[in-house]
């Protein structure tokens, strides 16, 4: 019932993705002829671990957790298909494109 060390922890993950993308540089990769390969590796990498915060964010914004999921083509359902498996790295499929990406909390102009 530990409900603020709870979200501590899922957004250490969020967190932990954002500094990935910065070491990783992603988009320096997709430009170098040689670095396709690294390039999709960090962008698996990523969704990989996104796709841990749908599973535990449910309680607390589940609006949210339904458009987290929708980029990965994940269920809603946490007992089916790759939300089931949360704790395993590998469970996405390489290569399993990925739908409409939106976000989360757009910026609202003053």
């Amino acid at each position: 019932m530990r409900f603020s060390q709870a979200l501590e922890g899922l957004w250490a993950v969020v967190g932990r993705c954002n500094r990935y993308v910065d070491e990783s540089a992603p988009w320096k990769l997709r430009k170098d002829p040689g670095g396709a390969g690294r390039f999709a590796g960090v962008v698996y990498n990523l969704c990989e671990a996104l796709r841990i915060p749908p599973v535990l964010v449910p309680p607390f914004m589940p609006e949210t957790a339904g458009r987290m999921r929708a980029p990965l083509r994940l269920p809603a359902r946490p007992g089916r298909g790759p939300l089931g498996r949360a704790g395993r790295f590998g469970v996405l499929e390489p290569g399993t494109p990925l739908g409409e990406v939106k976000a989360l909390f757009p910026r609202k102009e003053m």
